[in-house]
């Protein structure tokens, strides 16, 4: 009796995470609501203010430019992976993890790409 291959559940549920950070980085009505972005653009009104968050948003725009890095690399690592470009998906999906290290799912994608391998 021949069994059919074993497809990853996870390499099937990678793709929901990356679909989801990127509607949550691109919530346009969080961003007009959000103080520190008011306190930062209000020029010379509170210099005080005005200081510690443009700071804070600094901050944080360094570390959603690096999950927003890590995203596109995961989907185009999908991309190469479904063409059957396995190296090109593996580096992408290092580089996604270099850009952003606590970004789960391209560890989970590459872990399956390497199990399908036969590297692990």
């Amino acid at each position: 009796m021949t069994q059919a291959p074993m497809r990853s559940i996870t390499s099937q549920t990678a793709i929901a995470p990356l679909i989801i950070g990127m509607l949550m980085l691109a919530s346009a009505p969080a961003l007009a609501q959000d103080p520190d972005i008011a306190a930062c653009t209000a020029a010379g009104k509170n210099p005080e203010a005005q200081i510690p968050a443009c700071t804070r948003l600094l901050e944080r725009e360094v570390r959603d430019s690096a999950r927003r890095q890590a995203i596109a690399l995961s989907n185009r690592a999908w991309a190469w992976k479904s063409k059957g470009e396995l190296g090109r998906a593996v580096s992408d999906l290092t580089d996604a993890i270099s850009a952003d290290p606590s970004f789960a799912g391209a560890f989970v994608m590459r872990g399956d790409i390497y199990r399908e391998r036969g590297q692990c």
